[in-house]
Order: structure tokens, then C-alpha cells, then sequence
């Protein structure tokens, strides 16, 4: 995209603002090739963040301190480049100057203490509604799809709350996704030259479940194709959770088109991959991003994650990498910095499977916030969590350093 001048980027800024979160993380006029990193434990209680807080400057820290009732040690202080517009970032690469007797032990111990902060991960699969409520709201049709039936039950999902009809057009997706066979469908033609009609078939299926519970149950023990008649009217079902919600309903987790389900079409397309999974993604540093950010552009659908990973070799070496990413979601994400960390490797080493990726709560980059790093929680002094997290001095229970 074309770079805003000084100028204009100042006018949209104080258009919106922004102009503080602009200054607060020396983006002016164009893209951040180099950053200032601190690393940081807090400790407060039994709670410890470890964290790598991104800086404007090397002269002015930002969000380096001791929390409430808690204290805090600096533990290395440098400047990184950001080599690229897009991909990864590599935040902190360091090889911990301890060996050990048994590193990809050590690293299962240092990986398993990391706490996922509940925004940091990716939301689970919406539950379906109860497969009576469900019913009971289709029974409303009649088995009918006239427009005063379809009426009929668009005014009842009005007047349920807004999960609800997300759950309800969810459960109906799962239903047509059952019917989903190659019997079940409606085409052209006799014996081998039948044609499959993809869009009647659907609305085939929409009929079959309109008709009600017991006509499901036959149509998916006994599924049988449709006579030319059928499919004619079952569109007006896909569109009721959408004409009776107050908010935007999210496109559904599986597909309804006919032939997806590979339960029983041995050849359904794999699902189309997440369009915001390509890889690699805009740079977290990059221009559009941090525009993005500071709402001073289109807004990136894409969530900032921090991730942490872990290399080991044979000779008793862990090496650790920090670093951040905008993606989609932490498991995009993931694949795309397992792919980026191994290109990275050193002979010899090996990459430990459990690369750590999450989003720690915030939407970009700005002064004194984390980019890399994780929270734990430990009965350690702050001493000891330094020793044993940061130097590896202090091993775990059951676990030697080498030479011991």
C-alpha cells in the first residue's frame, strides 16, 4: 500500500485519536525495521509473567516495574531487527548457558508450566441446541415451507436470545450435513447418466428437515433420491436464523454444499482452508498492521500471537526463540512458526514439538506491551524461577544437569 506522508498520517491521527498510540511505539510515517526488547519477570504472589516487553527506544522503558505487593527483575535488555514486512518476527534467540543431561526433558517441564490466557485461545466449537428444542421450533412449519410457515418460525427465533439462534442455525447445519449422501440428492437423468444437481439436493435435504424429526430419521436410515418436484422450495429454511437475528451470524463450522461430507462422498473436497491461514502473514511490525491497529486503516481480521519455541541437541544444548506473529488463529499460527523456526535450525538441533502460541490480549504492538514470553505459576522465590526457568541452574525434580 502506499505509505502515508508525515503529514497526512498526523491528520488521520488526530482525526481519530490516535495520535498517542501513534508515538508510543515510534511508528511515523512508515514501517519499524528495528525494536527494543526487555525481558521482564514479574512476580506477584504465586504468579509469575515472564514476559518480553516491546520499547520505543533503549533510553526509555516503558512498563518495567514492580506490580502491587509484587516485585520484578530485568533479566536482558537489546535491539532486534524486523528484517521483513510479513511473517514471524524473531523477538529473543538465545542458546541458556547451562547443559543438561536430559534437554528435551527440560524443555517438557518449562513448556507445561506455560499458562493460555482464556483470550489467548482459540474459541471452542459452539454446542448445538437440544435436540427437542430443536424440533419442537422446526414442528412450527408443519412441514410446510409457504411463506406464512417460514414466517411463523422466524418470529419464534426472534424472540429467543441471540446465542439461541446462533445454536439453532448451528444444529441445522448439522442436520443437513447428516443428509449429506449420495442418495439423498435430486438430478437429471436415468442410471449412469443421472446428473447430481448440488443446489437441489440441498434443498432437498432443507424439505426432508422441514418435514420434521421422524421424516430425518427415515430420510438418514433409508435416504432415497429426490423426485424432480423436490428441492423446489427448501431455500427459504438456510436464510430464517439470518432474517431473525439482531446480530451478524457467523458463517457455520462445516460446509452444507452437497458432496462435502466424506462420511459418505469418498471423494468431498478437503475444507477450504482459512482464508486468513496463508502463509506468511502480514508482518506484526508492517505498515497496513500497525494502521490496522491504531484504526488509522482497514482493520486485520488476523489477532497478534506471541509464541514460544525450543530447540535441543544431543550434547545436553536448549536454545529458546521468542517471538510474534499475526494469524488468524493460534493453530494457523502454529504451522506457520514451526515452519518458519525449523527453516531457522542449526545443525544438530532439533525442534521441540510443543511450540507455545497464543494471544495475550491485546490487537498490535505498542510500548511497554508483551511480544513474546508466558505466565506460570510456582511456590519459587524470584531467585530460584530465574534459575530455573532463564539459566536452567536450578533443574527440576528428577532432572540432572550434565556432568552431575
Amino acid at each position: 500500500m502506499k505509505h502515508l506522508t508525515p503529514e497526512e498520517l498526523m491528520e488521520r491521527a488526530d482525526g481519530v485519536g490516535g495520535l498517542g498510540a501513534l508515538e508510543a511505539h515510534g511508528f511515523f510515517g512508515g514501517r519499524i525495521s528495528e525494536g527494543h526488547a526487555v525481558r521482564v519477570v514479574f512476580r506477584r504472589g504465586r504468579r509469575f509473567d515472564d514476559l518480553v516487553l516491546f520499547q520505543r527506544d533503549e533510553d526509555d522503558w516503558s512498563g518495567v516495574g514492580a506490580p502491587p505487593g509484587g516485585e520484578f527483575r530485568v533479566l536482558a535488555a537489546w535491539n532486534f531487527p524486523v528484517p521483513s514486512e510479513w511473517g514471524p518476527v524473531l523477538v529473543q534467540d538465545r542458546v541458556l548457558p547451562t547443559a543438561f543431561k536430559d534437554p528435551v526433558a527440560w524443555v517438557d517441564s518449562v513448556v507445561g508450566t506455560v499458562e493460555i490466557p482464556e483470550t489467548g485461545k482459540d474459541a471452542p466449537a459452539r454446542p448445538l441446541m437440544d435436540n427437542d428444542r430443536f424440533w419442537s421450533l422446526i414442528d412450527r412449519l408443519g412441514g410446510s415451507l409457504e411463506d406464512e410457515k417460514i414466517a411463523e418460525l422466524t418470529e419464534a427465533l426472534e424472540a429467543l436470545p441471540y446465542r439461541d439462534v446462533l445454536f439453532f442455525r448451528d444444529t441445522l447445519v448439522a442436520r443437513l450435513r447428516e443428509l449429506d449422501q449420495p442418495l439423498n440428492t435430486v438430478g437429471v437423468g436415468e442410471g449412469e447418466e443421472r446428473v447430481i444437481s448440488a443446489d437441489a439436493s440441498l434443498y432437498y435435504r432443507c424439505e426432508i428437515v422441514a418435514a420434521g424429526r421422524e421424516v430425518f430419521r427415515d430420510r438418514v436410515e433409508h435416504p432415497r433420491p429426490g423426485r424432480d418436484a423436490d428441492g423446489a422450495s427448501g431455500e427459504a429454511l438456510l436464510g430464517v436464523a439470518e432474517d431473525a437475528s439482531v446480530s451478524r451470524v457467523p458463517e457455520p463450522d462445516a460446509s452444507i454444499e452437497t458432496g462435502t461430507n466424506p462420511l459418505y462422498w469418498p471423494d468431498a473436497p478437503d475444507p477450504l482452508p482459512d482464508p486468513w491461514a496463508s502463509i506468511p502473514s502480514p508482518g506484526p511490525f508492517s505498515y497496513d498492521i500497525q494502521l490496522s491497529r491504531l484504526r488509522l486503516g482497514p482493520w486485520s481480521q488476523r489477532r497478534f500471537i506471541v509464541w514460544l519455541a525450543y530447540a535441543t541437541t544431543a550434547e545436553g544444548t536448549v536454545r529458546e526463540m521468542m517471538g510474534c506473529v499475526v494469524q488468524g488463529n493460534n493453530e494457523t499460527a502454529r504451522e506457520e512458526v514451526v515452519a518458519y523456526v525449523r527453516a531457522r535450525l542449526r545443525d544438530g538441533e532439533t525442534l521441540h514439538p510443543n511450540v507455545v502460541t497464543y494471544a495475550p490480549g491485546i490487537d498490535g504492538v505498542a510500548t511497554g506491551h508483551q511480544i513474546a514470553g508466558g505466565t506460570r505459576r510456582s511456590r519459587l522465590s524470584m531467585d530460584e524461577y530465574v534459575q530455573r526457568y532463564y539459566t536452567g541452574e536450578l533443574a527440576s525434580a528428577g532432572m540432572r544437569k550434565a556432568g552431575e
